[in-house]
């Protein structure tokens, strides 16, 4: 009659595989427990170079501050609370039906703008709207009625300072280089030569020099291609 016989260490090797098994499910489970509970933050602050889809959802708005270079180009058609332009060069502008001549490095304030602007990089290639006030170094430019003004720019004019406060922007889309800074800290982006997306922009917006500061809310933001992430705005921030 024939014996069956217990080989020890095979047993023994098969234990060990399951404990170890164990083990790494528990590790596992661990880690997503402090990741989603006790800092959920974890997961979502990112340093170095970033590719991938960030999109928020469309019925909300998230935080962001960045610095990054300047757009090639960027067409922007907006109600503006007020723009502040500090020139390289002399301007020709055209106010009503008057025409007025600013030197290098003048100023020129507009208050409550609605029109369009075109900017590339540090260069000013159109202004054509209405403003209620223009300030043109300090001297007020108004009408006697109180009525809108409608001012133009008659050629592109390079500036060093530009500052466009509370306007809308539909897209912002360029390759960019610099950091970002989304809901408060909870992702953060650096990016060097890479396509830039925002959607739906809405703030304030500073040029100076060579480094383009936003600071403001947008609804959707793309940053390259290859890794998804949604971001989910707290429900006290809102």
């Amino acid at each position: 009659m024939a014996k069956t016989e217990i080989v020890e260490g095979e047993k023994s090797k098969s234990h060990h595989f399951w404990l170890y098994l164990t083990i790494l499910f528990l590790v596992i489970l661990s880690f997503l427990i402090y990741t989603s509970f006790y800092n959920p933050s974890f997961s979502s602050k990112f340093t170095g170079k970033i590719t991938g889809n960030i999109i928020s959802n469309k019925n909300s708005f998230n935080n962001i501050i960045a610095k990054l270079d300047v757009p090639g180009h960027l067409v922007i058609d907006s109600s503006i609370d007020k723009i502040s332009i500090k020139t390289s060069e002399p301007l020709n502008i055209v106010i009503g039906d008057q025409k007025a001549e600013l030197k290098k490095q003048s100023s020129l304030v507009i208050n409550d703008f609605k029109g369009k602007i075109i900017l590339e990089k540090q260069k000013l290639t159109k202004l054509d709207g209405n403003a209620q006030e223009i300030f043109i170094d300090g001297i007020p430019m108004t009408r006697k009625s109180g009525s809108s003004i409608p001012i133009s720019i008659e050629k592109n004019v390079t500036f060093y300072y530009l500052e466009l406060k509370n306007t809308r922007i539909n897209t912002i889309n360029y390759i960019a280089s610099g950091d970002l800074d989304i809901n408060n800290g909870k992702v953060t982006i650096n990016l060097k030569n890479e396509k830039l997306k925002i959607d739906s922009y809405e703030g304030d917006f500073l040029v100076n020099k060579n480094v383009l500061s936003i600071n403001g809310k947008f609804s959707d933001i793309n940053a390259d291609e290859l890794i998804g992430l949604t971001i989910v705005k707290n429900e006290t921030e809102k």
